[in-house]
């Protein structure tokens, strides 16, 4: 799932144990904890505005159902050695988890003084900025690599494996929190700040692809996954894309960065099915709207409007695409308009007519 590292294990304990404990602890819900950061938006203008106040709530309360089902599919349809596994392959949206999980994992080791001395070099630092604390970390990163044999004498080569992961995600959320809430109020300096934007967007995903190549290896050569996330990261040709309605011309829409499916497609020899969710109308939830549900934006030349014709539901092969999906199409994606060819980036489309956002269930 589209979502970070930390929260992402929490869920898969969730799909082993059914215990709800364990998605009591996720990040993105809600969970709170003194080693989750808490944006520094002070003094900046922020990109995201404060979501209302029972966005969390309703969030949890829907991703938990989801995960429930999920739980009771993986029960009730694999033999009782196997069941279904999740994995976050996204940083971190609320950074920190990572210290608790790096916490619990070494404390069985604690005896040796290696060990020890590794959690105190990595414990937070009462009042350190930003800078400060992605320094520190990036300083236990390279003393962990440069001890390796030591770490791994100890604990084994997957958990220092995956304590390298856990700590590389960290700093990865940390720096691009650290460009995201930097974003300038005077719209003299927002070129620079959109360049380095871009960039930090593109290391995300290049972050995606490690995490997610790192799961497959562990899972092994038969193992079969699912991505789920925003169609832009799961684009097989992402430069065909773009942040701008399809009525801008090209040279001053803004392209969209290499994605995580260009990384799989491109450089992993594995078959890969892509399906994009089109809608047409109705309403969503995000943490930007203000209020419970944001209108979906629609006209005549949207891929949705185009799509109605065909019916309520429809899943749409592009494989041998009707001659429209080869044109730059506007379409809507977490709240905003964007356009692009969608034959180039899915092999099926899954057209819903009309959606709505979060209610209590």
């Amino acid at each position: 799932m589209e979502m970070g590292h930390s929260d992402g294990e929490r869920i898969d304990k969730f799909l082993s144990s059914g215990d709800i404990s364990d998605m009591n602890r996720v990040a993105l819900y809600g969970y709170s904890s003194p080693y989750l950061r808490k944006p520094p938006g002070a003094g900046n203008c922020p990109l995201v505005s404060n979501p209302y106040p029972d966005f969390f709530s309703l969030f949890k309360q829907e991703e938990v159902w989801f995960y429930s089902h999920l739980y009771k599919i993986g029960r009730t349809s694999l033999p009782q050695s196997e069941r279904l596994h999740h994995f976050g392959f996204d940083i971190d949206t609320r950074p920190g988890g990572a210290y608790e999980d790096i916490d619990v994992a070494l404390k069985p080791f604690a005896k040796h003084s290696v060990i020890v001395n590794f959690m105190q070099a990595l414990s937070p630092v009462l009042n350190e900025s930003l800078v400060e604390e992605i320094s520190r970390l990036d300083n236990s990163l390279s003393h962990l690599s440069s001890q390796g044999r030591h770490f791994r004498q100890i604990m084994g080569g997957h958990r220092l494996n995956w304590l390298k992961l856990s700590l590389k995600t960290l700093i990865e959320s940390l720096r691009f929190e650290l460009v995201f809430y930097s974003r300038p109020c005077e719209p003299a300096d927002l070129t620079a700040w959109n360049t380095r934007l871009l960039e930090a967007m593109a290391a995300r995903e290049r972050m995606m692809f490690e995490l997610m190549k790192q799961r497959l290896q562990d899972l092994g050569p038969q193992a079969k996954i699912v991505l789920m996330g925003h169609n832009f990261h799961l684009s097989k040709e992402p430069r065909s894309l773009w942040f701008a309605r399809a009525s801008v011309p090209e040279s001053s829409a803004p392209v969209m960065w290499p994605s995580i499916g260009q990384y799989v497609t491109s450089t992993l020899n594995i078959p890969v099915y892509s399906i994009w969710m089109i809608q047409r109308q109705g309403f969503q939830s995000n943490i930007d709207c203000p209020q419970v549900e944001c209108a979906v934006d629609n006209g005549t030349n949207y891929l949705g409007e185009m799509l109605s014709g065909f019916g309520s539901w429809l899943t749409l092969p592009v494989n041998n695409p009707p001659s429209i999906l080869g044109q730059r199409l506007d379409f809507t994606v977490n709240g905003g308009t964007y356009s692009g060819n969608v034959s180039k980036n899915a092999d099926l489309i899954f057209f819903v007519d009309t959606v709505s956002g979060l209610h209590s269930r």
